[in-house]
């Protein structure tokens, strides 16, 4: 079966789009973005976000770095722009990819880039460091989200 991909000329590294869970914020067709299972991440090396002072892996330009399985597309309230929610991955390369025009979005499928989703090894995202919270800092976080009172909230610990 052939599948949809999405590609995306994105200049965040490979740790970025990790830490983020995804890749984000673009301006895409939905009802086309709809029928797509997966993103590919083509580096763009000139882009404003690219710093290789900061340790992170980047490719050479133009190349197909990552191949993400779509968890879902989430939509900004503001701008209505979308970001693109990685399930799993598999790291790939694939050199010369050019846009068509002067658009980061792209859409494209298997056939179209040769590759067999057999021969591809996808692993679930690397686990996100979780942050050490005060049981105050939890209420206030939790209080915020639920519109409440922090004294409203308990939490229980068990071990």
């Amino acid at each position: 079966m052939n599948k949809n991909i999405i590609k995306v000329f994105t200049s965040a590294s490979l740790e970025n789009l990790f830490e983020k869970g995804g890749s984000g914020w673009w301006t895409i067709n939905e009802s086309r973005a709809k029928m797509c299972d997966y993103v590919l991440c083509v580096q763009n090396i000139n882009g404003h976000k690219v710093n290789l002072e900061d340790g992170g892996t980047y490719t050479n330009h133009h190349t197909g770095f990552l191949l993400a399985e779509i968890g879902e597309i989430i939509t900004d309230e503001n701008s209505s722009r979308k970001f693109i929610k990685f399930k799993q991955y598999a790291k790939i390369c694939i050199p010369n990819l050019k846009c068509a025009s002067s658009n980061p979005i792209g859409y494209t499928n298997f056939a179209e880039l040769n590759l067999d989703s057999s021969q591809l090894e996808f692993k679930e995202l690397p686990l996100k460091p979780t942050p050490e919270l005060t049981i105050e800092e939890a209420k206030a976080g939790l209080s915020l989200h639920y519109k409440i009172d922090p004294s409203q909230i308990t939490i229980n610990i068990k071990f």
